[in-house]
C-alpha cells in the first residue's frame, strides 16, 4: 500500500527530470524507465481493484454463511399454540401439548 504512492511519485520525478535533461541518450533511458514504471503502476492499480472486489465478495459470502447457518440451525415450525404462545415443529408434539394444556386447564 505504501509502494503505489512512492512509485507514482518516482514517475512524476523522472518526468520532471526528463524535462530538464538535455542529453539525448539519457532522455531515452529515462523515458523508457518512465514507460516501464507507468505499466507497473497501472497493473498495481488493477491488482488493488481486484483485491477490493475479492474482499467485497468475501464479505458478502461471510454474511450469507451466517444467514444460512441461522436458517439451518432453526428449523421451520408449523404449529402454533395460541394458549401458550409456543411454536412446534412436529404435529405429534403440538397434539401432546394441546392434550396436556386441555387436561391442566380442566383441572384448574
Amino acid at each position: 500500500e505504501t509502494l503505489l504512492p512512492s512509485m507514482c511519485m518516482a514517475i512524476s520525478l523522472m518526468q520532471k527530470l526528463l524535462s530538464f535533461v538535455q542529453c539525448e541518450t539519457l532522455a531515452r533511458h529515462i523515458a523508457a524507465i518512465v514507460k516501464g514504471y507507468a505499466k507497473v503502476v497501472s497493473s498495481l492499480y488493477l491488482v488493488c481493484y481486484i483485491k477490493v472486489a475479492f474482499s467485497v465478495v468475501l464479505a458478502i459470502l461471510i454474511v450469507l454463511s451466517f444467514v444460512g447457518a441461522h436458517i439451518l440451525d432453526r428449523p421451520r415450525k408449523y404449529y402454533y399454540s395460541h394458549e401458550s404462545g409456543r411454536w412446534f415443529r412436529f404435529r405429534a408434539a403440538y397434539a401432546a401439548h394441546k392434550r396436556l394444556w386441555k387436561r391442566t386447564s380442566d383441572s384448574i
